[in-house]
């Protein structure tokens, strides 16, 4: 769980009318599973990698959101809006530290990956990370495999840790802890072992006041997306595949103004690392081509 790479989506170059009347049955359960009783609206599609991903604009009791679901139901992103006493605390230390103040607009995303562990010839191990899309995000060599384990990590046994445990588990109903340890990633927040009965396995890291980090968990290689299958078939022509994760990352986005220029995005991780900060009309830009 230390390594973390964010795909951050976008949402322009749409193609509107199309989508607006069509919702096949996988995008249709994706929204009904991950929103529940929020109003949904299908903004309009386009293609990555080959790929039909849909825009959807969710509205709840909290504001509006976007996600973006594949045609195959699978979330490249999703998100929920915040308001602000529902801001991680070390998240809104980092944005008074650093602005002064903390925004009221505010969206929490979460962003999918897949990480597929191989064996190439001569016993080499590498991960590689893709998005739900099939993009490649990143390549982890073998001692960046083995500082992600659970083995490199502290056990922990503190107040904290089992209201984390207890979090985690309510999270992912049907699951047992196999063990809390401390994260690498920020202060405060755990790594939670959830076991299921078939013997997957979920590390799912948050803190003790339930803000969630991010969580990988352990799937059947039956189970990847077309996408990522199809990404993945000229790196195992020549290797093996071991085993196979799917993955969430949490991350915060807002417009802040600086003075009286534009208005610039920023993305804060729940630990309160700023992920970027980008001009919006630079962004804008960058997003046409």
């Amino acid at each position: 769980m230390r390594r973390a790479c964010i795909f951050l989506a976008v949402f322009t170059g749409l193609v509107a009318a199309p989508a607006m009347a069509q919702r096949i049955p996988e995008v249709e359960s994706a929204i009904k599973r991950r929103y529940p009783g929020a109003e949904t609206e299908i903004l309009g599609r386009k293609t990555i990698n080959d790929v039909r991903v849909f825009d959807v604009k969710v509205t709840t009791r909290d504001g509006e959101s976007r996600a973006q679901i594949t045609e195959g139901g699978d979330f490249v992103l999703y998100g929920q809006p915040k308001k602000l006493d529902q801001l991680n605390p070390m998240a809104a230390q980092t944005l008074q530290g650093l602005f002064g103040s903390v925004p009221s607009n505010i969206d929490m995303y979460r962003t999918t990956q897949y990480a597929v562990d191989i064996e190439a010839q001569g016993g080499k191990q590498f991960r590689i990370h893709f998005d739900a899309v099939g993009r490649v995000r990143n390549v982890d060599n073998g001692n960046e495999i083995d500082r992600d384990s659970l083995s490199s990590l502290k056990r922990a046994n503190d107040a904290g840790a089992r209201e984390a445990e207890k979090f985690a588990i309510g999270w992912l109903p049907n699951t047992t802890s196999g063990g809390v340890y401390h994260s690498e990633n920020a202060q405060g927040f755990y790594v939670v072992a959830c076991k299921y009965e078939n013997g997957t396995t979920v590390l799912f890291e948050c803190n003790h006041r339930g803000v969630v980090y991010g969580y990988r968990q352990e799937l059947e290689k039956g189970n990847i997306p077309a996408p990522v299958q199809q990404a993945l078939e000229p790196f195992v022509a020549k290797a093996r595949v071991k085993q196979v994760y799917r993955m969430e990352f949490e991350y915060f986005e807002f417009q802040q103004p600086l003075g009286k220029r534009e208005p610039y995005t920023v993305r804060v991780r729940p630990n309160g690392d700023i992920l970027s900060i980008a001009p919006v009309v630079a962004e804008t830009a960058a997003e046409k081509q």
